[in-house]
């Protein structure tokens, strides 16, 4: 199952361990690009109701991420795509 949390399978907190070769400021985003693709998951499958509130809670809890852009569009064109 998708792991939109950013949370580790065994139930602790999101890993900070080096991924070597990667340059540092990607590892800092790693994480939140982790977790967007987790919540885009849902979008890209079809399951717009579980998009949406997965692709709300990225772009609530990560803001200042690179992706949260991406996530407040995807979450724009489903709203239009349900109005038409």
């Amino acid at each position: 199952m998708p792991n939109p949390g950013g949370r580790s399978q065994s139930g602790g907190g999101p890993s900070r361990a080096a991924i070597p070769g990667l340059p540092e400021w990607r590892q800092r985003d790693i994480g939140d690009e982790s977790s967007f693709l987790a919540a885009w998951l849902f979008y890209d499958a079809g399951q717009y109701g579980r998009a949406i509130a997965a692709l709300e809670a990225f772009a609530r809890a990560a803001a200042e991420a690179l992706r949260a852009g991406h996530a407040v569009d995807a979450l724009l064109e489903q709203i239009e795509g349900v109005k038409r």
